[in-house]
């Protein structure tokens, strides 16, 4: 059996906030979008081109804002609200056109109307993501060491973990799903994901790929005084130290310890291949440390809570053999 082998990765879908400086903006021209809007009904939608890019807009408001669309980011404007603009860069765009290209569309977009920015951007979500070869996908609930209080588990009809999440999705946390990369994609029919992972130097068609994805909420930022990552600028400087920070003290892949209930003594378990492969990958391509923004690193541990999560999962998945073997 071959060792595991990671392809590549790096950050990939972004969320962030804005407000205008409003007292430029060409509200003729809003208003006249607001009245082609006016002439649709239902789920259609209009296709309007601001600054050279034609976007979809949907005849509904969401939350008050009108929603530009395309494949590389969603726009979200009203110049009444506090942020005036949403903006999520997709997976597909990143991957497709790399981030300075979307910023510069983005801010595109905010001039065409006469507007600018007038405070820095503030991040509330961003992913990250590695893309590991490997001869059997066989990560299960019972590997995972992490600071998550929650494991999900979805399983194909052999009783093979399929995808595995850690943590809960919100601006507040860290989000943490492992799963078949290659099956996801035919699931999902995003096959320009093909293209990614054609473009690894290494990927051997014959081989399945673990995708590893960290979903990274404003609110953790904030909270775990690492704010400052929540500017645009900064994140694309230092990001990659918080990538350090999570994949060597926030979750890690181990070989469990035999008959040992208390998850604390965890800690010096030996990390599974996959993990290595991924911290080694990490460290070599993200250099620098977090001294500069204030999180120190902490052991892993366990607490009562995720304890019981990871027992009822476990439990779970037993019965589910038992009765798919009966």
């Amino acid at each position: 059996m071959s060792a595991p082998v990671v392809l590549g990765g790096g950050f990939d879908y972004m969320a962030f906030t804005a407000k205008w400086l409003l007292p430029g903006l060409d509200m003729k021209k809003y208003d006249a979008i607001q009245s082609e809007l006016s002439k649709v009904r239902g789920e259609e939608f209009a296709v309007v081109n601001v600054a050279g890019v034609n976007y979809k807009i949907l005849s509904y408001r969401m939350k008050g804002y009108l929603k530009f669309a395309s494949e590389e980011v969603l726009i979200s404007v009203n110049p009444e609200l506090n942020p005036t603009i949403k903006v999520t860069l997709t997976a597909y765009g990143v991957h497709k056109f790399g981030l300075d290209f979307l910023f510069k569309q983005v801010k595109d977009f905010v001039s065409s109307f006469g507007g600018a920015f007038e405070k820095e951007e503030l991040v509330y979500r961003q992913d990250f993501h590695v893309d590991v070869q490997m001869d059997k996908l066989n990560v299960e609930p019972k590997n995972v060491l992490s600071r998550g209080k929650k494991i999900m588990v979805v399983m194909d009809d052999e009783l093979h973990v399929e995808t595995l999440a850690v943590g809960e999705r919100g601006k507040e946390n860290i989000f943490i799903r492992m799963y078949d990369k290659k099956l996801q994609i035919e699931a999902s029919k995003d096959y320009w994901n093909w293209d990614v992972l054609n473009s690894y130097p290494l990927y051997n068609p014959a081989l399945p790929v673990l995708r590893i994805e960290l979903e990274i909420g404003g609110g953790w930022m904030d909270s775990n005084h690492v704010r400052a990552l929540r500017s645009i600028e900064n994140m694309k400087c230092m990001g990659g130290s918080l990538i350090r920070h999570l994949v060597g003290h926030y979750i890690s892949l181990v070989v469990p310890i035999p008959k040992d209930g208390n998850c604390n003594r965890w800690r010096d378990a030996i990390d599974l291949p996959v993990w290595v492969a991924v911290r080694e990958w990490v460290e070599t391509n993200y250099k620098g440390d977090l001294s500069a923004i204030r999180v120190r690193p902490t052991p892993l541990s366990f607490n009562r809570k995720r304890q019981n999560s990871l027992e009822r999962v476990e439990e779970a998945y037993s019965s589910h053999v038992a009765l798919h073997e009966a």
